[in-house]
């Protein structure tokens, strides 16, 4: 019985995280966008740039690339060419799908230590950007665990059966 209510549980609070997640990119790339905006309504009308509008748009990014990243492999929308893959039959592709996720796993697991290890070197050693001298070790810490949930969803894409479903939108078939 306890094992149902978890799974629940468990079914209920994964899309409410994912939404949170979504919404977080959504105000991180608005964010870059508006700063952006504002740099150059600065520069070119006023002859004033927006000071540190650099270290706001790389900070920003380390966030909105990690939970791009995250929802890409969730949802499936990775970027590829299959312009080898459809030459080979089915269960060769998905044989090779599953093989690749789990390179994806291995590569994306190990950077997203690395950057972690980095972060928290950043965090002690008191690192911070260079205009506004905000702390980049949070942000590199973001950035690695969303790299982390990235290569988790690589890991889980290896042994889910949607490994062999079709894939939809992309290119002409053959």
């Amino acid at each position: 019985m306890k094992s149902l209510s978890a799974v629940r549980v468990l079914q209920k609070g994964v899309p409410s995280v994912m939404k949170v997640i979504q919404w977080i990119g959504y105000v991180s790339l608005s964010g870059m966008v508006l700063i952006t905006t504002a740099n150059v309504f600065g520069r070119y009308v006023l002859k004033r740039p927006l000071l540190g509008e650099y270290d706001m748009v790389e900070l920003g990014m380390a966030i909105f690339g990690g939970v791009a990243m995250f929802l890409a492999a969730t949802e499936r929308h990775h970027v590829s060419v299959d312009v080898l893959l459809v030459r080979f039959s089915r269960p060769t592709q998905v044989i090779l799908g599953r093989t690749a996720s789990f390179v994806g796993f291995v590569t994306w697991t190990l950077l997203a230590c690395l950057a972690f290890w980095d972060g928290l070197d950043n965090l002690r050693n008191g690192n911070c950007s260079a205009t506004l001298l905000v702390p980049q070790g949070p942000f590199e810490i973001i950035l690695s665990i969303m790299i982390f949930l990235f290569g988790l969803t690589l890991l889980i894409q290896v042994f889910s059966p949607g490994g062999s479903e079709k894939k939809e939108g992309g290119g002409p078939e053959l």
